[in-house]
């Protein structure tokens, strides 16, 4: 799980994510343990990015190496809503969620850039450069 507290200006939580706005602006989400994510639980999430972007398009560091599963429709949700970022970056775990990852992509076609990563520091570089 990526831990960067120490560079929060602000820390939310829902039901099924963490989400910290840090001082170089990217908010960062990490899906907790295990939790499914419903339709619901999406819409919150969603709040909370809206919160924390105050209106402003912004960054966003996804780390999906833990994450449950997700019910229907909710990555079609979110897909639908990335008029708020500027880039996207997720951090997953092996080939097999890799390859989920970028089949959602391919399929939802997020209206910012998005990329999937198996290493935070590539994923952070490749977002700051967006």
């Amino acid at each position: 799980m990526i831990s960067h507290e120490e560079s929060a200006v602000e820390r939310r939580e829902t039901d099924t994510c963490i989400y910290i706005l840090r001082d170089d602006g990217i908010i960062q989400q990490t899906v907790k343990p295990g939790q499914r994510q419903d339709l619901p639980d999406a819409e919150k999430n969603m709040a909370v990015f809206d919160a924390l972007a105050d209106g402003q398009k912004r960054r966003l560091l996804v780390d999906l190496r833990r994450s449950g599963p997700t019910g229907p429709g909710v990555r079609e949700f979110y897909a639908k809503h990335t008029e708020k970022l500027v880039a996207a970056a997720m951090i997953v775990e092996g080939s097999l969620s890799e390859m989920i990852g970028n089949f959602f992509i391919r399929l939802n076609r997020p209206k910012s850039p998005t990329r999937l990563f198996n290493d935070e520091a590539a994923a952070l570089a490749w977002l700051k450069s967006q």
